[in-house]
C-alpha cells in the first residue's frame, strides 16, 4: 500500500467489508492493512511522502493498529462509510442546486453539503521540517516542510481519508448501480465487479428480448430456418 490510490482503494473496500464474516486470520490481515493505510507496516514505517499525498501520520494513542479491537473497527467502518455516502449524495444534489441557483438569477453558488462533524479530541496537526532518513528517500526532497498529523487511529484515519479524497476527481468514487456497493472507479468503469457487469448484461439481454415480443407470443431469439416441403415421387 505504497500509493495514494492503493490507500483509497483500501478505504473504499473497508467501508463495505463484512466484518462479521471475517476469520481470525482475516482480522490479522485487516489490522496490518490498517497500519499500512496509516503509513506504518508491522515492522515500521512503510510509506513515502508522495504516497501519503504530502502528509505523514503518527498514531500516538492506544489502541494501536495492530491491536485495534473489533468494536472500534465496526465504529470506524460506519464512520468511513458515512463520509463516502455523504460525498456521493452531495454530488447527486449538485445539478439540482445549480439549476435552482441559475433559476433564481444567481449563476454560481455553493452547493449543499451534508454536515460532518469530527468529535473531540481534535486531531493534532503540525508542520515540521522533513527528516531525510525517515520521510524522504532523496536528498533533493529533504529541503522542505511537511504536514505531520498525530492522534488516535480513528482520528488519523479520518484525516488521511479526507486529505486524500480532496485530491481526487469528483467522479473517482461511485456507487454500483447493480448492488449499491462503493467502488474506486478506473477509467469508464460503471460497475464494481465482473459479476455485477454480467448481471447487468443479462438484464439488458432480457429487456431486448421482451421488447421484441409479438401479440401472439414472444419472438424467437433465433429465427427458424424455412424448410421446403419435399415433393412426393
Amino acid at each position: 500500500m505504497n500509493t495514494a490510490e492503493a490507500r483509497l482503494k483500501f478505504a473504499v473496500g473497508f467501508a463495505d467489508l463484512n466484518l462479521d464474516a471475517l476469520r481470525p486470520g482475516d482480522w490479522l490481515n485487516l489490522r496490518e492493512d490498517l497500519a499500512r493505510f496509516l503509513g506504518f507496516a508491522p515492522q515500521g514505517r512503510d510509506t513515502t511522502l508522495g504516497a501519503m499525498g504530502g502528509a505523514f501520520t503518527d498514531t500516538l494513542m492506544p489502541p494501536y493498529p495492530q491491536d485495534y479491537p473489533k468494536d472500534l473497527m465496526h465504529t470506524l467502518q460506519a464512520e468511513v462509510k458515512g463520509v463516502m455516502r455523504a460525498l456521493i449524495e452531495t454530488r447527486r444534489q449538485i445539478p439540482a442546486q445549480r439549476a435552482a441557483l441559475e433559476k433564481g438569477g444567481v449563476r454560481f453558488g455553493p452547493p449543499f453539503h451534508p454536515a460532518y462533524v469530527v468529535p473531540q479530541p481534535a486531531i493534532r496537526i503540525s508542520v515540521r521540517p522533513a527528516w531525510f532518513d525517515v520521510a524522504n528517500p532523496t536528498p533533493a526532497a529533504a529541503d522542505r516542510n511537511i504536514l505531520w498529523v498525530s492522534g488516535s487511529v480513528r482520528d488519523v484515519f479520518v484525516f488521511v481519508l479526507a486529505f486524500l479524497l480532496a485530491q481526487e476527481p469528483r467522479s473517482r468514487f461511485q456507487e454500483c448501480p447493480g448492488c449499491g456497493r462503493l467502488f474506486y472507479r478506473i477509467r469508464r468503469q460503471r460497475y464494481c465487479s465482473r459479476p455485477c457487469v454480467n448481471r447487468a448484461n443479462l438484464r439488458a439481454y432480457r429487456a431486448r428480448a421482451k421488447a421484441r415480443e409479438t401479440p401472439t407470443g414472444p419472438a424467437l431469439l433465433r429465427p427458424r430456418r424455412r424448410t421446403r416441403a419435399r415433393r412426393r415421387a
